[in-house]
């Protein structure tokens, strides 16, 4: 196993990849977008409190959220293994920026429903993409230990996500909040892989 992932580094190398300096990429992306988005979503509902939006309406939004979601990450899921997959990480990332945009402008809870399909749309475009280009990069001897390392920074993302959003909503209001929220997503957009390493690349281990 240890030489058959190392035969598959080596293939990588030779071609200008490094898969931990990819994986690397792919673990703060995770951590990020998952900060950036659970920081949106808490800020959605506090900001939904904030214009009377009652307990069903907050609970609405997260299963309208969530429902959207399981639809169209099956589509969405398709076409990241036709297309681009850095590309359509990117396009995930621009549109959870939109959404940023967009909450302000917000006045009621059903302003808050039609954004949610976007923020949706902006996640099955970003993880299928992501989890796709992990699965197919990393060695086989190693996959386990990258597929776990990923979960860790992805949960921390959505753990820290919780409590920033909620502090900065408290402390410095909703726009500075999504404002750093959207900046999250544009970090991503810009050190995120250019290419697809695994579509151009003989996977070997």
């Amino acid at each position: 196993n240890r030489s058959a992932a190392s035969r598959s580094l080596i293939d990588y190398r030779t071609l200008g990849y490094n898969p931990a300096v990819r994986l690397r990429r792919y673990c703060i992306a995770a951590l990020l977008y998952d900060w950036a988005l659970y920081s949106v979503m808490t800020v959605i509902q506090l900001r939904a409190t904030d214009l009377g939006a009652t307990p069903a309406g907050l609970g609405g939004l997260q299963a309208f959220y969530a429902a959207v979601y399981i639809v169209m990450s099956v589509v969405m899921g398709r076409a990241a293994d036709r297309v681009s997959r850095p590309l359509m990480a990117r396009a995930g990332c621009l549109l959870l920026v939109a959404c940023c945009v967009a909450i302000p402008r917000a006045t009621s809870t059903t302003g808050f429903f039609a954004i949610m399909p976007v923020l949706a749309l902006a996640g099955t475009c970003f993880w299928p993409s992501l989890q796709g280009a992990l699965g197919s990069e990393a060695p086989r001897a190693r996959l386990d230990r990258d597929l776990g390392l990923f979960n860790i920074f992805w949960s921390a993302g959505k753990a820290a996500g919780f409590l920033t959003g909620a502090a900065m909503k408290g402390a410095l209001g909703t726009q500075s909040a999504l404002i750093a929220a959207g900046a999250g997503g544009v970090a991503i957009a810009i050190f995120y892989p250019r290419s697809d390493a695994a579509r151009e690349t003989p996977r070997t281990a």
